[in-house]
């Protein structure tokens, strides 16, 4: 199964409502459980890597040098 790292950083609206934020997390974590949903409440901003084993790396190193 694959591995995802998110960085996430406020938005200047969660900055305003950040006594806010255990509030919004449990909210969050609540809608995670259910699949295929998508949260856009502008509070924070993003970026989701893929992160990769030490196996799959070997993989993608090997191939790189072919």
């Amino acid at each position: 199964m694959a591995t995802f790292i998110t960085t996430i950083r406020f938005t200047q609206q969660g900055m305003a409502n950040i006594q806010d934020t255990c509030r919004r997390a449990t909210a969050v974590k609540a809608a995670a459980r259910k699949l295929g949903v998508k949260i856009t409440k502008g509070n924070v901003h993003t970026q989701t890597s893929r992160a990769f084993t030490m196996a799959e790396m070997e993989k993608i190193l090997a191939a790189t040098a072919k």
